[in-house]
């Protein structure tokens, strides 16, 4: 008893210190506001309750599981111990670790090297080498090119426009095969549950169901592919009139849109106006941005 006591209170500072960085980590992200409110939400309170739970175990059925479990082998393992000769592993660990810690020369050395490692990984994202987002691009097999016509617009002109902007896809290597739908919404996906694609049914609309070859088979993320080809139509539906956008499936929550301006005013033709001049703002932005 006197021995699992002690075990127990060995680590019941660091157990708890460890239990509560976590838990001030992860449970602000219960307070975010908005659309990515409801589904970060669950992370957190999940996290902090199994957090909790665990530290529970770990103070109470852990010490008496080991006291009933383990003092029958006791004796035996006390004997055990002694006979067991140390393996690779331990030699080698040893081996590396006698140095660091006896030699001050080899720790300070190590604790440098350490230091210049971390601040290294650090001067990467200062420098952009490397990109930090909160839920980072995934790798999909699809995407898909919405189109929007002018109010108006014959079902007949509308499906033109897609089967044109449909045949520049062609000679993207990358795709496998399409689906255009012209003036009826294409089978909405993940990406649509919250742009109410399914709700697309007008003679001036039009989608473009894009498959993409598996991932084994192209040396381009989805993400890299989706930029190229929104390059290589824009061109054509200016051309013709249409507002497109190349939109591929989310790894997080979908959103209305890549970006959002909301304009508001007693003036209705210079809210138009106000809409039209920021619409220029953003088209004339990198495509990395846009």
């Amino acid at each position: 008893k006197q021995v699992t006591v002690e075990a127990i209170s060995e680590i019941r500072r660091p157990l708890i210190l460890a239990t509560m960085t976590v838990i001030a980590a992860v449970l602000p992200l219960a307070f975010v506001a908005g659309l990515m409110g409801p589904y970060m939400r669950p992370i957190p309170i999940g996290s902090t309750t199994a957090m909790l739970f665990s530290i529970l175990v770990s103070f109470t059925v852990t010490p008496w599981a080991a006291y009933r479990v383990l003092r029958q082998h006791l004796a035996h393992d006390h004997q055990s111990l002694h006979d067991e000769t140390e393996n690779w592993t331990t030699r080698f660990y040893r081996r590396i670790m006698n140095p660091l810690i006896r030699r001050p020369l080899f720790g300070g050395t190590f604790l440098v090297v350490i230091t210049l490692l971390l601040v290294n990984a650090v001067a990467l994202v200062v420098i952009g080498a490397v990109k930090v987002k909160m839920l980072p691009f995934d790798n999909k097999n699809e995407l898909q090119v919405i189109i929007d016509m002018d109010e108006g617009t014959t079902l007949e002109r509308t499906t033109n426009v897609a089967m044109e902007l449909a045949k520049a896809l062609r000679h993207e290597p990358e795709i496998l095969n399409y689906q255009v739908y012209a003036g009826t919404a294409a089978p909405y996906n993940f990406n649509g549950l919250v742009r109410h694609y399914f709700l697309r049914h007008a003679h001036n609309l039009a989608d473009i169901q894009v498959n993409l070859v598996t991932k084994d088979k192209r040396n381009q993320q989805s993400h890299d592919i989706a930029k190229r080809i929104r390059e290589r139509i824009t061109p054509i539906a200016r051309a013709q009139g249409a507002r497109i956008k190349v939109a591929e499936i989310p790894p997080g929550p979908p959103v209305l849109q890549t970006i959002v301006a909301e304009i508001y005013g007693p003036d209705h033709k210079e809210q138009i106006e106000i809409a039209r001049r920021i619409r220029g703002i953003l088209q004339e932005t990198p495509v990395w941005l846009t």
